[in-house]
């Protein structure tokens, strides 16, 4: 009878010891669970687009041409009430949420839309299941943000079901004086590339970037 009964005590224990194992698993899992709600699931290839133009310097005429939707409005943005702040750290630069890629098996990539910042670049974050960023990546080269003399600038690229990653900036600038008048539109027409892949293990791989005049 005793040893019933250290054996019942013992099988409580177990059950008690493995609840508590489960729910610690589930506290760290829950977080990443609730924020991948908020980005709808993309397909491959994934193609996306941004362009800018800039006569005048008016950045206004920014525009977004993402895989299947030109306008961001009604996307899920930035909330630094919700679980939000566990996973976007850099705030000021407004981001929206726009999709994930349809390869979960190892990691999540999420794509964000960057409304706070000239021309609406695209951004790819990498997290691992339990909801630590693995790594980050800029989908454009960073010209189209760079240049004060920029007359116009498309960045354009594309994520392939082989999880490589191909960026293109191309810009057209004009010259400025010393006092930012343009006093010739002939400047230099050229482009700027870069590319590279996601690793099986969630690191994002890029090459050196080139440059190319037109």
């Amino acid at each position: 009878m005793k040893k019933l009964f250290i054996l019942l005590i013992l099988t409580i224990f177990a059950g008690l010891l493995s609840c508590s194992t489960s729910n610690n698993k589930n506290a760290g899992v829950k977080p990443i669970n609730q924020f991948l709600k908020k980005f709808r699931m993309l397909e491959y290839p994934l193609h996306f687009r941004t362009s800018l133009g800039a006569k005048k310097f008016d950045d206004s005429k920014a525009s977004v041409n993402l895989p299947s939707d030109n306008d961001l409005k009604g996307l899920p943005e930035y909330d630094g009430k919700s679980t939000d702040t566990l996973f976007v750290k850099n705030s000021n630069e407004l981001p929206v949420y726009y999709g994930m890629l349809p390869d979960t098996s190892n990691f999540y990539g999420l794509i964000f839309v960057l409304k706070g910042v000239q021309g609406s670049p695209v951004v790819l974050r990498i997290f691992d299941k339990s909801g630590k960023q693995i790594c980050e990546e800029n989908l454009f080269c960073g010209e189209c943000n760079a240049l004060i003399n920029l007359e116009w600038c498309s960045s354009a690229g594309i994520i392939n079901n082989d999880l490589s990653i191909s960026v293109t900036d191309t810009m057209k600038t004009v010259t400025l004086d010393n006092n930012g008048n343009v006093t010739d539109s002939t400047g230099e027409f050229y482009m700027v590339h870069k590319g590279g892949k996601i690793n099986a293990d969630g690191r994002i791989l890029m090459k050196k970037e080139g440059r190319k005049n037109l």
